[in-house]
């Protein structure tokens, strides 16, 4: 078989995804100073504040829910337990991007609603990106949370290696 037919591992496919959705803030960041200048209005520091108070609170419910993962069934065959484990991964760190977007999507709306200019958005995704990349990169960290879930009924998860390629 070819390179070029080659099936992107599933690892592989989950760093590219957690790439690509990181990075999203960065060029709607581009569009927005385009429509909003820079030059127009003046972050406040309640704005900024409430501003670094919701990436702090989606920080700590991405920590606190983003990593529940339900134990898999003993009995289950390696791949059978693979393609849950890492469907299960993929859940959660789709559910980890959503929580710890939301500052940013609400720094969208601050932007346009109130008079500071494109500066609510900048500051939450100046905040909020970092937090994405921590909890949405595929790290031994995040992989070691899901599969102690995975694996607290006994079963084995091989997600590690399922990742690994």
């Amino acid at each position: 078989m070819s390179a070029a037919n080659a099936v992107p591992s599933p690892g592989r496919t989950l760093r590219v995804l957690a790439l690509a959705l990181c990075s999203s803030p960065l060029f709607v960041l581009v569009a927005v100073l385009v429509v909003l200048p820079p030059s127009e209005g003046r972050l406040t520091l309640p704005v900024a504040l409430g501003v670094l108070a919701l990436v702090a609170a989606a920080f700590a419910l991405a920590q606190a829910v983003g990593y529940r993962a339900a134990p898999l069934p003993p009995g289950l065959g390696e791949a059978e337990a693979r393609r849950r484990s890492v469907a299960t991964y993929q859940t959660l760190m789709i559910l980890r991007f959503v929580v710890t977007e939301v500052p940013v999507i609400l720094g969208i709306a601050l932007a346009f609603t109130l008079d500071e200019g494109p500066w609510p958005f900048v500051l939450a995704v100046v905040a909020g990106v970092p937090s994405m990349l921590f909890h949405v990169l595929v790290l031994r960290s995040t992989v070691d949370r899901v599969r102690a879930g995975l694996e607290s009924g006994g079963a084995r998860s091989y997600l590690d290696e399922a990742l690994a390629a």
